[in-house]
Parts: C-alpha cells; sequence; structure tokens
C-alpha cells in the first residue's frame, strides 16, 4: 500500500505508530545503560557495541529496545526497516577534551574511535547493527531543531513506499553538556543535574485494519489547526503515552514543522495494548 497521497491542496505521507517510548537517564544511569541497554536479539552484546558509544547513543538504542519491549513488534522481522537518528550536539562534551588533548599531545593524544563513534550518524548505525537492520540509516540534525529534522527525513522513506516501516529516535541532553562549564558531571550524590532524554518511535505503513494512532504528514495547502505548536518530539511521545480506552471520542493532535509541513496524529478508542505501551523516567 502506498503511504503518500495526493489532494488537491497537499502531499499527505500516512502511516502508523506502532511503537514508541521515552527514557531519562541520569549520569549514572546512562553507564548502567552502557552494561545493558534492554532485550538485544541473540548473538549480539552490549559491551562491544557501546564500550566507545557517545551517552545518547546509549539512551536512543535503550529507548528503542524499550519501545520494541512494550509492543507486538517482533524484533526478528525488522530488519528491512529504515532508521533515521537525531542526536543533539553528539559527542560535544568528549570532543571538546579530544581538542584539548591534540593540542598538547598531537594525535597521538587522540582517540581513534572518536570519528566513528561521535559523529552524526554514529547513533544510526550503532542501533542499526544492534538490531540487524539492513534499510537506510542516517542521522538528521545535529542540533536543537534535529528532532524536526529527523521526522522530515522519515516522511520522506514512508513517502516512497518501499520500507515497511521507519524507526525515528531523537535525543539530547537537559539541561546542555556544555563544555568548560562547572558541575557538567554531579559529583554529589543525590539527583542528578543532567539527564539524558531518548524518544523512539516506530512507524509503519498502512494497514486497514489498524485501529492505533494514525500520523499524517502534510506538505503544502496548509493545515486547519494552522499554526500549530512548535515541534516537540517529547510532547508526541507523552500524547502516544496515554492510554485508550474503547468508545473515547477520536483525539487529535498537531504540530507545525515549518516550512508549509506539518504532523497530524489522530487515535480513534480501542482497548489499550501492549503495542502502544512504553515509557521509562
Amino acid at each position: 500500500m502506498v503511504a503518500a497521497t495526493i489532494s488537491r491542496t497537499a502531499l499527505v505521507v500516512c502511516c502508523r505508530a506502532v511503537a514508541h517510548s521515552l527514557i531519562r537517564a541520569g549520569v549514572a544511569e546512562v553507564s548502567a545503560l552502557r552494561r545493558q541497554p534492554g532485550r538485544l536479539r541473540a548473538g549480539t552484546s552490549p559491551v562491544p557495541l557501546l564500550r566507545h558509544a557517545d551517552d545518547q547513543t546509549v539512551v536512543g538504542l535503550a529507548a528503542v529496545l524499550l519501545a520494541i519491549e512494550g509492543s507486538d513488534l517482533d524484533a526478528d522481522r525488522l530488519s528491512p526497516w529504515g532508521l533515521v537518528a537525531a542526536p543533539r550536539f553528539p559527542g560535544r562534551a568528549r570532543l571538546a577534551a579530544a581538542f584539548a588533548q591534540y593540542a598538547v599531545d598531537g594525535a597521538w593524544g587522540v582517540s581513534p574511535h572518536l570519528v566513528p563513534h561521535d559523529s552524526l550518524h554514529s547513533m544510526a548505525g550503532t542501533i542499526s547493527q544492534a538490531l540487524k537492520l539492513f534499510g537506510p540509516n542516517l542521522g538528521a540534525g545535529g542540533e536543537s531543531d534535529g528532532a524536526r529534522e529527523a521526522f522530515l527525513a522519515a516522511m520522506a522513506l514512508l513517502g516512497d513506499g518501499r520500507l515497511p516501516g521507519v524507526w525515528v529516535v531523537a535525543t539530547g541532553w537537559v539541561p546542555e553538556l556544555v563544555p568548560g562549564r562547572p558541575g557538567v558531571v554531579p559529583a554529589e550524590p543525590g539527583p542528578p543535574r543532567h539527564q539524558c532524554w531518548g524518544v523512539a518511535l516506530a512507524l509503519a505503513m498502512p494497514h486497514p485494519d489498524w485501529r492505533g494512532p494514525t500520523m499524517r504528514f502534510g506538505v503544502g495547502g496548509g493545515h486547519p489547526r494552522e499554526p500549530g505548536a512548535p515541534f516537540d518530539a517529547i510532547a508526541l511521545e507523552e500524547w502516544l503515552a496515554v492510554p485508550s480506552d474503547e468508545g473515547r471520542p477520536p483525539r487529535h493532535a498537531y504540530w507545525s514543522l515549518g516550512e508549509g509541513v506539518w504532523i497530524e496524529l489522530e487515535e480513534v478508542g480501542r482497548p489499550a495494548g501492549p503495542a502502544m505501551q512504553g515509557g521509562r523516567s
């Protein structure tokens, strides 16, 4: 089934939101997730995969695995899927330290693992390896609005109609890990000052029997609720996390991606099932 349709006013790409999760992890929790991010496919060990990975890659993978665990998705049947990942300022703190070390010791003082693990596409590549995905994987954005760009890329991949589904993963630190700022890593016990968040969303091609959340991407022609709220990946996941009840009126949500592009979510009432569960904080 082709996911994209053209109306007289807009190009609309439709898909199913079949799994989702949100993770918030402090510095210590990220270390624990690095050792065990979740249930991986047989034969995949997290230790070599994540030993040198950026913290956001660790949290992004954990969010994807949590979404799979709380859904009806079969991890062994995801191989044809694509993946778009949007880390926010990936490797920022580590690269700042590496530049300072390079000034002292030259190239011999810098780890060769920084390039493959702290680049924009590193998260997408690592998660694809963990899930054994053979569809396209790419990084998007890299700055504060990276999640918006990731959903734009997912829209393009789904609109092509050749992929059964696409994972969208967005991550970031709150507050941002700014190099050289005191207190970047909390030393005192208690609630961590910095948290890394990760949102994972599985978008699948339309199906006539689907009664869960449906996502529509629109390009051009405007939207009846224009202008929409600025896009927020966390708000989108939290909307999906609200349990659905049979008989409840349909729910709608709408965000603007800018430049005439919008996202609309719709969910008709249905029994809450494992496919719509997820979330960790």
